[in-house]
């Protein structure tokens, strides 16, 4: 580092610095401090979620360690461009890092050890009982901590895990979907600083060159294009350092991201999230081997040279005023074989094994980004935006989005989406002949919201890290809480987004398929969890039943994800709140249960605040007052019955929506043991897997039935089947 070098005699050496020169480093030779008393530091409002980038005045002990750095290896000085009742004001030490961050994780490992009641433990500088207050509901949101505050089977994974709490829920539902390899670098990327710099946005050529990877659907599909893209330079052979130089890229943060990967991997494997058969190392060939050796015994060689080079006192020359290192200064970006860090990288990566990896994140296909992107939604939920709706009008500076706590947030310059706003705007309005008029010119089956990482204020308030995402999708699976009208073509989720269906029976199909993907989900959630945890004392093996459910979901998923469903998305503003809900004490007669239709462990609560009948814990059916335009058909639809054959038990029943709706979340959430049909079908799948290992499941959507097929009979059914 040049700051430590000498100046030239007759010149003196001035040094701008952070405050990470009070305490970090001591430069010799440093005569003059000029203090200015104050400090950018990071602090975290929790009421918002948000982190500020703020200017402060420092503390006293701050100020006093900054004059210290005076005269360290001789006598100084130090001016201070302040008065002295500026510094009797200061506080006397620097806020407490426990007061400015969230706690999130801290509390996680709290309530793990056995530890009482946060609010209660005699912290040694205490937070803010607001910021323990949020942290708890945080967790509470992500399913990893229960009304009563103590941790549900994925909480009590989540503080085995020393991570961020989003990013290892994001790692255990990436090893569940078998999608790994793209969570894990897409996890390492948003945990280091971006590999982006100020010159990447600021310099034409390096904005060109960086083009091709940037990805329309968001930051965290760019940061894995780039990373899987340095990967493919590194295998090829070519020069990563010049590479990295075209596109304003700092490599170090990529041996970061490599360095974080295999440590997220090994936890996993410890944990048994990941099975270890899986990830053996292959066989090195002679001519690969011999290689590796001449790489070792150039590394040392290398290591030995700068060992003794910075024993040397280099020393600062001033030419064309510019200082420069009297030698060595200039690297040669195309040797990379004198690079030591990419040494140290090939001798640790098979580059091959990575190349691989990296090929097939590069192929993903539309399911699989989706499929990713739910994944991703599970850590990052509730941390979702939606759009201004006169976005359309602004300028590409000025495009605004609100979250549930904060409205008017802009997008970060550094985001994929400031450079292409377009691909946020509203989606053109369908076509629609029918339905209410209300929804007219506002229905479409492309809406969609903005996921963040966090929210960061420096001028501005900003959305950082942003991906979009389905609406609907999005909000149906993650929401903590689902209030419905009594026809369910409306919906309110978390109480400030509403979703609106123009036909009563295509809203009751979404939200069977909501039912049955989140009961799915959870049951597979908890046999996974119930397999790891019994895996630390014996040998892993996975439930047959959670391998069953795995390609069910998988399956189900993947059609809700691509259904093309009419619907409107709004923000209910805060003021329209108190005339949302029915309120305790009115609920329809017509709404009640009939006794014997369900089993003696179901809710059937009114709910206390809302009104409306608890259906299960996040579905609260017929709590919503119905407008004015649809309050007779509603309140007849809600009481007509229809006949309904249950997808599961097969059972057919006559029955109202509401007793379709509490039969459905029942059936789902028992799923997690196979009926009679399901373990007659399995011992049959696994005859036929048996007498030919070739044939796989396969569904037709023609005739909607399943099969037993090699490919060859798959085919020859598709050109058969006539749907009949």
């Amino acid at each position: 580092m040049k700051v430590f070098d000498i100046s030239p005699e007759g010149v003196r050496k001035c040094i701008v610095s952070t405050n990470i020169a009070e305490t970090s480093v001591t430069i010799d030779g440093v005569r003059f401090i000029v203090d200015s008393g104050k400090v950018k530091e990071m602090s975290f409002d929790p009421k918002y979620k948000m982190q500020r980038l703020q200017e402060f005045w420092i503390s006293r002990a701050s100020a006093e360690q900054r004059k210290g750095r005076a005269g360290r290896t001789g006598p100084g000085v130090c001016y201070r461009l302040y008065d002295s009742p500026d510094y009797d004001a200061f506080q006397e030490y620097a806020t407490p890092e426990i007061q400015r961050v969230p706690l999130e994780s801290l509390i996680l490992q709290m309530v793990s050890m056995g530890l009482p009641d946060a609010r209660k433990f005699p912290f040694l500088e205490a937070p803010d009982i607001t910021s323990i207050e949020n942290a708890i509901i945080f967790l509470k949101e992500q399913g990893a901590m229960k009304d009563d505050e103590t941790l549900t089977p994925i909480g009590n994974m989540l503080s085995r895990l020393p991570v961020d709490v989003v990013i290892g829920k994001m790692l255990i539902m990436g090893s569940i979907f078998h999608m790994i390899d793209a969570v894990l670098s897409i996890a390492a990327a948003m945990s280091v600083q971006s590999p982006f710099t100020n010159r990447a946005y600021v310099d034409r050529d390096a904005m060109e060159a960086r083009k091709p990877l940037e990805s329309d659907h968001g930051d965290p599909f760019t940061l894995l294009e780039t990373f899987d893209e340095w990967i493919q330079v590194k295998a090829e052979g070519r020069g990563t350092k010049k590479w990295c130089k075209r596109r304003g890229l700092e490599e170090q943060r990529f041996y970061e991201m490599i360095k974080l990967r295999n440590q997220f991997k090994e936890l996993l494997k410890d944990h048994h999230l990941l099975d270890k058969t899986l990830v053996g190392d292959r066989f090195l060939t002679s001519e690969e081997r011999r290689r590796q050796h001449g790489d070792r015994r150039r590394l040392g060689e290398l290591k030995k040279e700068q060992r003794n080079e910075s024993k040397k006192r280099k020393v600062l020359k001033l030419e064309d005023s510019e200082y420069r290192l009297s030698e060595g200064e200039e690297e040669d970006d195309d040797n990379e074989g004198t690079d030591i860090k990419d040494l140290e990288f090939r001798l640790s990566h098979d580059l091959n094994k990575l190349q691989t990896i990296s090929n097939q994140s590069r192929s993903f296909t539309l399911k699989d980004i989706n499929l990713l992107k739910i994944i991703l939604c599970s850590g990052l939920y509730p941390q979702v935006a939606i759009n201004d709706d006169t976005n359309s009008y602004k300028s590409d500076s000025e495009q605004s989005f609100h979250t549930k706590n904060k409205p008017f947030l802009l997008l970060h310059p550094t985001s994929v989406f400031a450079s292409q706003p377009e691909l946020l705007q509203p989606p053109e309005p369908e076509k629609q002949s029918v339905g209410p008029s209300d929804l007219r010119g506002k229905l479409s089956n492309k809406h969609q919201l903005l996921t963040y990482v966090k929210l960061l204020e420096t001028d501005k308030p900003y959305l950082v890290n942003t991906m979009r995402v389905p609406a609907l999708q999005t909000v149906s699976l993650f929401s903590n809480f689902l209030d419905t009208s009594s026809d369910c073509t409306r919906l309110i989720c978390d109480g400030w987004l509403e979703i609106k269906f123009p036909d009563a029976e295509i809203a009751q199909d979404i939200l069977s398929s909501v039912i049955m993907l989140r009961a799915t989900w959870q049951n597979l959630l908890q046999l996974r969890l119930q397999d790891t945890f019994k895996s630390f004392n014996s040998e892993k093996k996975i439930n047959p039943r959670a391998r069953k459910l795995e390609k069910i979901l998988a399956e189900k998923l993947s059609q809700f994800l691509s259904s093309d469903v009419l619907y409107a998305v709004r923000r209910v503003m805060t003021a329209e709140m108190k005339y949302v809900y029915k309120g305790p004490g009115r609920v329809d007669e017509n709404s009640d249960l009939p006794s014997g239709l369900f089993l003696s462990n179901m809710k059937n609560d009114i709910h206390p605040v809302k009104g409306g009948i608890q259906i299960n814990d996040y579905l609260c059916y017929n709590c919503l007052i119905d407008e004015a335009s649809a309050t007779v058909w509603g309140e007849y639809t809600s009481s007509m019955q229809k006949h309904w054959t249950c997808p599961r038990c097969k059972a057919s029943l006559i029955v109202t929506v509401l007793e379709r709706l509490q039969h459905e979340s029942e059936c789902q959430s028992a799923n997690i043991n196979a009926t009679k049909e399901e373990v007659k079908k399995e011992i049959e799948e696994e005859k036929n897997i048996q007498l030919n290992p070739l044939r796989k499941s396969y569904h037709c959507d023609k005739c909607d039935k399943d099969y037993h097929f090699t490919n060859t009979e798959i085919l020859k059914h598709k050109k058969s089947c006539s749907g009949s």
